[in-house]
């Protein structure tokens, strides 16, 4: 598994981890797992991110993986940080 962190994030160090399998974070912001697997087996991974852009904005961030024999499997995820939030205006009939 490979997945870039994006702009508008900032990887903390030393945060991926994996329940099992080997991680690297030694070309971030580029991060990888690798594990051998077998079928219905469950593998969390995770890593933190701090959040550096300044306005709105709608980041997505892509993660592939690449089972052995297998096409590669590609999810993208889309984060909204900083969001503007608006307040309407309560309208009542009588």
């Amino acid at each position: 598994m490979t997945d870039t962190v994006p702009g508008g994030l900032s990887y903390v160090t030393s945060s991926l981890t994996a329940t099992r399998g080997t991680v690297n974070d030694s070309t971030r912001p580029s991060l990888s797992w690798s594990a051998s697997m077998t079928t219905g087996q469950v593998i969390t991974i995770s890593f933190q991110a701090q959040v550096t852009q300044a306005g709105p904005k709608a980041i997505t961030t892509r993660v592939d993986f690449s089972p052995q024999g297998s096409p590669t499997l590609t999810r993208t995820v889309t984060l909204l940080v900083n969001p503007l939030l608006g307040f309407l205006p309560l309208v009542m009939k009588p």
